[in-house]
């Protein structure tokens, strides 16, 4: 018994010191980073979201987002700004570039914000910060700072981690992984309506033809659609049994009961 009280004390006591190792070797607590170029999309909505967790789980300083983005899906953007809003983390973020309408969403989301000299930020719908002041129209540095939109201009993006007290020495900037990158091909509007017309098209002429081909093809596009979907967390179990039914359904059509129609169209309506 003594023992094992003794292992008990030392395993807690080691759990309550390595938390401290860091801070004893004298390793600071990362700054991460978070490109917000381009546009968008729910690929970046789930980097952001996993970056997040993970500079709460590293006690990370600080979340920095570097904005340069025209917008995109709004959704992604009210997403993002809402993750960045629950972080238990410290959130700023420099506009080294354009951040308009979703770009400004994201931006605004942040306690602090700064701007490159040339940058710009603009906003279609008013949008107002946490301390009150609201974005209408479009606005240069200059004017963002005086109206409160922007907090100060800062030359370079080291120079606004300096204003804020954090080391750009110890600065990790997250990358997509290989899956968010196909996401964000796959979830883009116009590829998500080509995949599942193609996917769709193929299963029909697969019913009609047989040879197996178009088939492939149409249950490949689906996969790719339904996938990155699933990636994302955007569709629960139901949605996913009904695409497993949907192509049952085509596939009985096609091996089991080829030319009645009534299993294939069934398979189909489900799938839509």
């Amino acid at each position: 018994m003594r023992r094992r009280i003794g292992i008990s004390l030392a395993i807690a006591a080691l759990g309550a010191v390595l938390p401290l190792v860091p801070v004893l070797a004298g390793v600071s607590a990362p700054v991460i980073v978070l490109p917000i170029h381009g546009r968008i999309d729910d690929g970046m909505a789930h980097l952001v979201d996993r970056s997040v967790a993970d500079a709460e789980t590293e006690h990370a300083t600080a979340l920095v987002l570097d904005v340069d983005s025209r917008g995109g899906l709004s959704d992604a953007a009210r997403a993002i700004r809402d993750r960045l809003v629950a972080a238990h983390v410290p959130v700023d973020a420099f506009v080294s570039g354009r951040a308009w309408d979703g770009g400004a969403v994201v931006a605004l989301s942040a306690t602090h914000v700064a701007m490159a000299p040339d940058a710009s930020i603009a906003s279609g719908a008013p949008l107002a910060r946490s301390d009150s002041a609201v974005l209408r129209g479009a606005l240069g540095a200059g004017e963002a700072v005086q109206q409160g939109i922007a907090d100060e201009i800062a030359p370079q993006r080291a120079a606004a981690l300096h204003d804020w007290g954090l080391d750009p020495a110890h600065v990790v900037t997250p990358d997509y992984t290989f899956g968010e990158r196909i996401v964000r091909l796959a979830a883009n509007p116009v590829v998500s309506g080509l995949l599942l017309a193609l996917g769709f098209a193929g299963l029909l002429i697969e019913m009609q033809t047989l040879h197996l081909v178009a088939g492939n093809v149409g249950t490949a596009a689906l996969g790719l659609f339904f996938g990155s979907h699933v990636y994302l967390w955007f569709v629960d179990e139901i949605v996913i049994g009904l695409a497993l039914a949907g192509l049952a359904g085509v596939l009985l059509e096609l091996h089991v009961l080829p030319g009645h129609g009534v299993a294939g169209g069934l398979g189909v309506l489900t799938l839509i």
